[in-house]
């Protein structure tokens, strides 16, 4: 909500959200690198792969906060749980990890809870 209400470009939100993590990263990652505890930070192919891995961090999120302000807070709300849902199914049918009924419990409560609200907004329409 707050991403949202500011009043900030993009990209410039995005550069203010990094910054406030880098100091956080630095902290973990510069003991690793002054130690040689840390192998990784030397590997070139490894190194690559990090800064390969913020690009692919970056866009998604640029693309998100750019969308986040072009849509209601309540449709960006139950989007957000589309990701959980396919990483779920993808846990629950590819790689068949174990499923009791406690957690069928939980997720049938989640989305009888989104239903119910789109349910109600619906009607509020």
């Amino acid at each position: 909500m707050v991403r949202k209400r500011t009043p900030v470009a993009a990209l410039d939100g995005l550069l203010v959200e990094t910054g406030l993590l880098l100091p956080f990263a630095l902290l973990y990652l510069m003991p690793l690198q002054l130690t040689g505890d840390g192998q990784f930070a030397s590997a070139t192919s490894v190194t690559v792969l990090l800064l390969a891995a913020g690009v692919v961090t970056t866009v998604p999120l640029a693309l998100f906060a750019a969308g986040a302000r072009r849509i209601p807070l309540s449709t960006m709300g139950f989007l957000q749980y589309t990701s959980p849902t396919c990483t779920f199914f993808l846990a629950l049918f590819v790689y068949h990890e174990p499923f009791d009924h406690n957690k069928l419990i939980s997720f049938v409560c989640i989305w009888l809870g989104l239903v119910l609200l789109s349910i109600d907004g619906w009607r509020r329409r």
